[in-house]
């Protein structure tokens, strides 16, 4: 793969996409479209409760 390809590939990369934003390589416009095109996968979500605590035992 050829690094244009690579970087074609990383666009929305959200570890690059703060420096493309700044370098004017990828708009916010941008952004917003491919997030509004992602497909909703909340059903393949869990629910985890942090606050809980397991019977006689202290968590740190």
């Amino acid at each position: 793969m050829s690094l244009d390809k690579a970087m074609q590939a990383m666009k929305f990369d959200v570890r690059l996409l703060e420096y493309q934003l700044a370098t004017g390589q990828i708009t916010k416009e941008e952004v917003q479209k491919y997030l509004s095109q992602l497909p909703d996968s909340s059903e393949n979500s869990e629910n985890l409760n942090l606050e809980e605590k397991t019977s006689g035992q202290d968590q740190h």
